[in-house]
């Protein structure tokens, strides 16, 4: 088997180098995809081909319950894994300031079998190492072989773990690259500290507007109590249900 960065799941094995030459492949069914064709060696066992068409893809955040945080997306199967980073920051309104990678589910104790990520910045190699171009990837040459175990990790510090599922395979065509059909969850701002701080935040600001707090009354500027400090971090106007919820701050002191 040639060396370079290798991908294993079940019986479905193969390989990438940088010289993308993949062979046939028949679908039977979705979730179950079937190599046919001479075997490549430089893909291992089984060759795959390009295959269009479009691809249903559910993205969750991990993590985030009462409400779930999840953007349903369709994106065409030629799109590469550097697109498919642009649509799932347009879903979750990020805004590209943090590293980013593609990566199955690592197992227990063990590094991920692979990781997709931008080659342009040095900082990726210096905490994944070896990683694949994420440009040079067609999504319809790994996600047959990848439906429910696929992550896309944004912000190495807060640690933004999104589940990808893929849904459904359409033989059909998009205008554009890709489309977001379908929110849920307010997604969490930038920089606000990870899974556990975004939710404790939250649930003092839910807790505060049942209690009657006019959020527009705490003092955000200058925070010193934990209900400041979220409303600080989420804003005055944070709705946990709002999937097109952006944060925004507003003071009655200001009128």
């Amino acid at each position: 088997m040639p060396g370079g960065p290798f991908l294993r799941e079940g019986r479905y094995a193969f390989a990438f180098s940088s010289e993308f030459d993949p062979q046939p492949i028949t679908w039977n069914r979705l979730r179950r995809p079937r190599a046919v064709g001479p075997a490549n060696p430089q893909f291992g066992e089984k060759g795959m081909a390009p295959r269009d068409g479009v691809f249903t893809i559910k993205a969750q955040l991990k993590g985030i319950t009462k409400p779930p945080v999840w953007r349903r997306i369709r994106i065409v199967g030629g799109a590469s894994f550097g697109q498919l980073h642009e649509a799932l920051q347009a879903a979750f309104e990020w805004e590209g300031c943090h590293l980013h990678v593609f990566q199955p589910k690592p197992v227990r104790f063990s590094r991920p079998a692979f990781q997709i990520g931008p080659t342009q910045d040095d900082m990726i190699s210096f905490f994944c190492g070896e990683h694949i171009d994420e440009e040079s990837i067609r999504l319809d040459s790994v996600l047959p072989h990848y439906l429910k175990t696929l992550e896309y990790v944004y912000d190495f510090g807060d640690d933004w773990v999104h589940t990808l599922t893929v849904e459904s395979w359409e033989d059909d065509e998009l205008y554009f690259d890709y489309e977001i059909v379908e929110r849920r969850g307010a997604a969490p701002g930038e920089d606000c500290g990870g899974i556990y701080s975004f939710m404790y935040k939250r649930d003092l600001i839910v807790q505060a507007k049942k209690d009657g707090v006019d959020l527009r009354t705490v003092n955000f500027a200058n925070p010193k109590t934990h209900l400041e400090y979220a409303v600080a971090s989420l804003g005055t106007n944070f709705d946990p249900k709002d999937p097109y919820y952006r944060p925004e701050w507003e003071s009655l002191d200001e009128k």
